[in-house]
């Protein structure tokens, strides 16, 4: 089946966020890890936020990809915003999406028109994460419970600053023998189930544009010999307790199925702001090109039967 190299990009990024727990696990034993577990469980609290991230890949040391996007989100209203932009090349591909009056509304920069789902009262496509909270919940102690047992195992090896203003940094540095068998294994499982991811994702000419095809030459496919070669992590977390600032980068090294080896390096910068007070962006169809689709449609552009 075709690879989705758009599918590859997004399971790696998202998988930087379960590779950067685990290394964390490292750090149990100081008030650093429970500091930034808090600030975790603090998130889903908040009623709205912007959230701002860039993410950059290289290969042996030439830059292969930078993204940037921002949502912003309120819970309460069900509303939602998003612009995002990914550079490849020569390639750019900057995508829209609304969620307003009942309605998901998406647009990608190689079109005029504006693609709208209408969504039961009250919902958007995200509430159907929130239906299933209890279950979510559930999932996520059983992670937690998992990443502290792991922990016990690990050697301490983060800082703890508590800043005069009552913030605090939180700083993880990883490197050679440093990172556990562990968590190469993880490093390794995540590269391995992009690829997979690969085989699904968005179909040609869907509503979210040309993107697989802006970085399909670019991404190394990583299959064997894969090892994570380090791991730094920055956490800023204000006086309340919310994560502000998080950036990760994280050097993985592996060789493709022809052997050529690759030095992949994963940059993530996300800024979180506007914590209770963020309103969403929104966008006014009069005049515009409309096209209307249903769920199941929508379903059909994200990934090929």
């Amino acid at each position: 089946m075709k690879k989705k190299p758009i599918m590859i990009v997004l399971s790696l990024v998202l998988g930087i966020t379960m590779l950067s727990t685990t290394a964390f696990a490292s750090i149990s034993s100081s008030s650093g890890y429970e500091v930034y577990k808090a600030a975790l469980k603090n998130l889903p609290q908040a009623d709205s936020m912007t959230a701002q991230a860039t993410v950059s890949l290289s290969d042996n040391g030439s830059v292969i990809l930078n993204a940037d996007g921002t949502v912003k989100m309120d819970s309460a209203t069900h509303a939602m915003s998003g612009l995002s932009t990914i550079n490849a090349g020569d390639k750019t591909q900057t995508n829209e999406v609304y969620c307003q009056n009942d309605q998901t509304i998406m647009k990608n920069g190689d079109s005029d028109v504006y693609n709208v789902m209408a969504m039961k009262a009250g919902k958007t496509p995200l509430d159907k994460n929130l239906d299933n909270r209890p279950a979510h919940e559930a999932v996520a102690k059983d992670v937690e419970n998992i990443v502290d047992l792991l922990a016990s195992n690990f050697d301490s090896n983060i800082s703890l600053d508590n800043q005069a203003d009552g913030s605090k940094v939180v700083s993880l540095n990883l490197a050679g023998s440093q990172i556990t068998p562990l968590e190469n294994a993880v490093a390794s499982l995540i590269v391995k189930n992009a690829a997979r991811e690969g085989e699904r994702g968005l179909k040609a000419g869907s509503s979210m544009g040309n993107i697989d095809s802006i970085i399909k030459t670019s991404m190394p496919q990583l299959v064997d010999a894969i090892s994570l070669n380090s791991v730094d992590m920055v956490v800023n977390i204000d006086a309340q307790g919310q994560i502000t600032k998080q950036t990760a980068s994280l050097k993985i090294t592996g060789n493709d199925a022809s052997g050529q080896t690759h030095e992949i390096v994963i940059n993530v910068d996300m800024n979180l702001s506007g914590i209770n007070s963020t309103t969403p962006d929104t966008v006014d169809l009069t005049g515009k090109q409309v096209n209307n689709i249903q769920p199941r449609e929508f379903k059909g552009h994200m990934q090929d039967k």
